[in-house]
């Protein structure tokens, strides 16, 4: 696993580093072949997921070749090109309308591929999107993330699985990030760092006892989960707050109807994904009788890390 894990890091510096298709195609066929064997382990339920996940994120780079070895043939069809790659990535995130596939393979996959899934393996498109130019499909990618923000936030509503609730909400703040990125290149890695850093949190407390609802945990941990469940779903002052406020302050700053549209509906789908979070956390301190005290905390270190990012991370995104 540790060899395959620095094939991915290695496919990432990759992507940072390169500015021409033919190699970031080639670091993003890296990456896939160094996931599949984490993926595949343990049952051979994940073996089929994992050969799910290679023929979507193969048959995605087959695309995204394919328009980059065409673009100087057809020059007069530019923007098409650039609509098929935009897509091809739209499709590597599972992001509307591709989304289905990715929650299939979520929620059958341990703590541990989950969180690579939602946040690691997200990088490689999102520089490769950063890459291109957005703003050349400016309507069509503002109505992937109108319907993205508007399907997660009602498919949410209805699960208590946390393992699913969690395929949605990555979905979700890969709609935020795409919104971000067509304004800043820099602000939507800062984002991406905090949402992985509380991934890895979440996902590491969830995998100890293989749970898939909250309230299978302990007391203290379930403290710590609502914690950081509060803190992807937005709650103020928290650093998902700040950062949405953020995002929402440089849409606003143009003056567009359909940006204006964009930024209602971004809020009003993150009001209902904290919703989701906070039934979540309400339902389970009330099957526990769970009280809220500090003191009982047995794992104080970790409580003062995140309480340290929640508090001073929205006091340098807003500076």
């Amino acid at each position: 696993m540790m060899t395959m894990s620095l094939m991915i890091l290695m496919s990432i510096m990759m992507t940072i580093s390169m500015n021409t298709p033919l190699p970031m195609w080639f670091a993003m066929e890296l990456n896939t072949s160094a996931i599949i064997p984490i993926l595949a382990m343990n049952n051979k339920k994940n073996k089929g997921m994992a050969m799910k996940y290679q023929i979507i994120n193969s048959f995605a780079a087959l695309i995204f070749m394919f328009t980059t070895m065409n673009m100087n043939i057809m020059m007069n069809k530019m923007n098409l090109m650039y609509m098929l790659m935009m897509l091809s990535m739209i499709m590597k995130l599972g992001m509307f309308p591709f989304m289905f596939w990715f929650i299939s393979i979520m929620k059958n996959m341990n703590w541990y591929s989950i969180m690579l899934l939602s946040s690691i393996q997200k990088i490689i498109p999102l520089m490769i999107l950063t890459w291109m130019e957005l703003k050349m499909n400016f309507l069509m990618m503002n109505i992937i993330i109108i319907m993205n923000v508007t399907i997660t936030a009602i498919n949410t509503l209805t699960s208590n699985n946390i393992k699913i609730i969690m395929a949605f909400s990555s979905i979700s703040y890969t709609s935020w990030i795409v919104m971000i990125m067509m304004y800043s290149n820099t602000y939507w890695m800062l984002i991406m760092f905090i949402y992985t850093m509380n991934m890895m949190l979440l996902t590491k407390m969830m995998s100890k006892k293989k749970m898939n609802k909250l309230m299978k945990t302990s007391k203290e941990k379930n403290m710590m989960m609502a914690f950081i469940l509060l803190n992807i779903g937005g709650m103020p002052p928290m650093a998902g707050f700040a950062m949405k406020i953020m995002i929402i302050k440089l849409i606003m700053t143009s003056m567009s109807t359909m940006l204006f549209i964009t930024s209602l509906i971004l809020l009003v789908s993150a009001t209902m994904m904290l919703f989701v979070y906070m039934k979540l956390i309400i339902s389970s301190m009330m099957k526990m009788q769970m009280t809220m005290t500090w003191k009982k905390m047995k794992n104080k270190s970790m409580m003062k890390m995140m309480m340290m990012i929640s508090m001073i991370t929205p006091m340098i995104l807003m500076w």
